[in-house]
């Protein structure tokens, strides 16, 4: 009979091998090796069988793929450099909210806002306050912690944010964070919009990390679009092998372990650079609430979109998003793909109507005819996709949220259309408006993102809040519009 092993005995012998492994590596047949002999071959094969599930499921180890060894996370991190990009409302407010910026380097039991942050100068323990935030204006510092787990998670910050839950009364729009105090790093460095913070990770395990300043002036933007292409191939290699089993935080640890050290050190992007511009990599909400990064891409790998004699452009043909920034349209790739759900929601299947609403009479900057080509078939085949597929029963409560954002969207699309027609540079425009205008237009690109998702249900509840959410991007929207106008007229005096 084979001798009875529990788990404890496991772990004992695994952190003791560990320890004493060169590299922190160790492997299955090395692991049994230390554990009783078993008697049988039929023995001996459970066994192993039974060691590579608990490696693999272990919660501090990577596997190897290339030669089956499994090492130590905190060895692997323990070390590098990642970099944290403080937008304008944290600079504002002299505030880093720890939001999701360092889940994926540290242990997964080590709460967010408990992480420890060092200064490189004095070495000193950055301290953490209360502060009182609206609802919209934090969430997005948040989105890489899963949706199933925010609401969790801002309990766990505050008692106060327990009304979060309280359907029966008002949607909540302030919560209770405990942030980090960067009042002093940022006068001391008069730190501004595009300034960063370079982070080293100094014990992976407890999540203490020493942070320094990192100039703009030091950053590139060509090494950051390198940086997110390397980092968009990791995580696809990581979607690839794991498909959505894993949380959102270990899909990007894995990320960073398949991609190796060229995405860690100061030329890299942030977390929140890289959700904000990648174009092959997004959020998904699943029917049961679970959240995972998603390929974004449309196309079947199985058709050639671009004909032979055609293929060779000046212009982007691969990457939609990247197409329709290149032809002069402000529109995303969620935005277009709202249209033709609402589109499908009003019963109006005719792609030409569809086409005619989404891009109206506007001339499109085309390159030239090849990405023309590609654009138009990679268009027509979304609008078939998602018209084939399309459920009108389970999107008949995202419907009419989606069709208020896309009022929205039309809106500011309006106004960039007088832009155009006037031959105003936007260069020339108060940049504070214009970033407010942005940041409104990515919140809401974002939970377009969230609606359209296949699968993704919405509770009354749910769909209240995020009405919440809307009016009051449509009303930060409206206001920057409206002093983008005033400056305008103002000017058109002068």
């Amino acid at each position: 009979m084979a001798p009875m092993i529990t788990p404890k005995e496991i772990e004992k012998v695994l952190n003791g091998a560990l320890a004493a492994a060169p590299g922190g590596r160790i492997t299955v047949a090395q692991l049994a090796g230390l554990l009783p002999a078993m008697e049988t071959d039929e023995d001996r094969e459970k066994l192993f069988e039974r060691l590579e599930r608990e490696l693999d499921g272990h919660e501090r180890l990577f596997r190897n793929f290339a030669d089956g060894s499994y090492s130590l996370r905190e060895r692997f991190f323990n070390g590098q450099c990642f970099v944290v990009t403080p937008d304008d409302y944290e600079i504002e407010h002299n505030i880093l909210v720890p939001g999701h910026r360092f889940a994926a380097f540290c242990a997964e039991d080590v709460f967010p806002s408990e992480v420890t942050l060092l200064s490189s100068n004095a070495g000193r323990e950055l301290e953490t306050r209360r502060f009182d935030a609206g609802l919209p204006e934090v969430i997005h510092y948040h989105l890489l912690l899963g949706s199933e787990q925010l609401f969790d998670f801002f309990i766990a910050e505050s008692p106060a944010n327990a009304a979060l839950l309280n359907h029966d009364a008002a949607p909540v729009k302030t919560v209770e964070l405990n942030v980090f105090d960067l009042t002093e790093f940022y006068r001391q460095n008069q730190f501004s919009s595009g300034d960063a913070l370079l982070l080293t990770v100094e014990n992976w395990e407890d999540g203490v990390f020493r942070f320094q300043y990192l100039s703009s002036l030091e950053r590139r933007d060509q090494a950051v679009k390198q940086w997110i292409k390397a980092f968009d191939t990791a995580l696809e290699q990581v979607i690839d092998r794991f498909d959505d089993y894993l949380e959102i935080t270990d899909q990007l640890r894995w990320g960073y372990f398949l991609g190796g050290a060229a995405l860690f050190g100061n030329t890299s992007a942030s977390l929140d650079e890289y959700i904000q511009n990648t174009s092959a990599i997004a959020v998904n909400v699943e029917n049961s609430g679970h959240s995972v990064l998603v390929k974004k891409d449309f196309a079947r790998d199985d058709e050639l979109l671009v004909p032979d004699e055609v293929s060779i452009s000046r212009g982007n043909v691969s990457n939609f998003n990247d197409i329709l920034r290149d032809i002069g349209t402000t529109l995303t790739a969620a935005e277009v793909d709202s249209y033709m759900l609402d589109q499908c929601f009003r019963r109006d299947l005719a792609f030409d109507s569809f086409f005619s609403r989404c891009f109206g009479d506007r001339k499109l900057a085309f390159a030239d005819e090849a990405q023309e080509v590609s654009f138009l078939n990679q268009l027509e085949e979304r609008w078939e996709n998602l018209s084939e597929t399309y459920n009108r029963y389970e999107d008949e409560a995202k419907a009419e949220l989606r069709s208020q954002i896309l009022d929205l969207v039309d809106e500011r699309t309006a106004f960039f259309d007088t832009l155009q027609a006037l031959e105003v540079e936007t260069d020339h425009l108060p940049e504070s408006e214009m970033r407010r205008l942005a940041e409104s237009a990515l919140y809401l690109s974002n939970l377009l993102d969230l609606l359209n998702a296949p699968g993704n249900t919405l509770q009354e509840s749910e769909a209240e809040e995020l009405a919440e959410l809307i009016d009051e991007m449509a009303v930060t929207q409206e206001e920057a519009i409206a002093a983008l106008n005033a400056f305008m007229e103002k000017g058109s005096e002068g």
